[in-house]
């Protein structure tokens, strides 16, 4: 499996179920590499092999919130409090549960944990001045400057 920092690891899965997500089908599965459960993008995996094993589903393994929730016990998330536009509200809805999606006085907002990483950094501009960072600063500021660096782009014309 490659994951989305590009690394190719190999992974020994216990199959959930498939589900499709943000245009692509993903596979969640308890992970026996990690020991817990893990969502899996199907355009990602390689060379697969049925092992011929069974396996027994694990009250402990597969509890709903594991299996429902957006994280499990991944480390290297970060809370963020983003305010957005309304006409984003569901696509940014594609990222984040509905429910932490909030309207408050005609304005929307949402709040969740994601890794921090190149992809959040990336989904955040791609929705351009339609999102603002309210917290974390550092990621408020993080945001600021690829921006600044963008803008820098296509400051002069060609």
């Amino acid at each position: 499996y490659t994951n989305r920092r590009g690394e190719s690891i190999s992974r020994h899965v216990e199959p959930i179920g498939v589900l499709f997500k943000e245009s692509s089908w993903y596979m969640k599965g308890y992970c026996r590499v990690r020991e817990d459960i893990r969502t899996f993008k199907l355009t990602r995996m390689g060379t697969l092999r049925n092992t011929g094993e069974a396996f027994e589903p694990d009250a402990d393994k597969y509890n709903a919130e594991k299996i429902e929730g957006n994280q499990t016990k991944e480390t290297g998330t970060t809370r963020i409090v983003m305010k957005l536009s309304a006409d984003v509200r569901v696509r940014v809805e594609d990222y984040v549960d509905a429910d932490r999606v909030i309207e408050d006085n005609g304005e929307f907002f949402a709040e969740f944990s994601y890794p921090e990483d190149e992809f959040l950094y990336n989904t955040i501009l791609g929705f351009g001045d339609k999102v603002e960072i309210i917290e974390p600063e550092h990621l408020r500021a993080i945001i600021r400057e690829r921006a600044r660096r963008v803008f820098e782009l296509y400051e002069n014309e060609i």
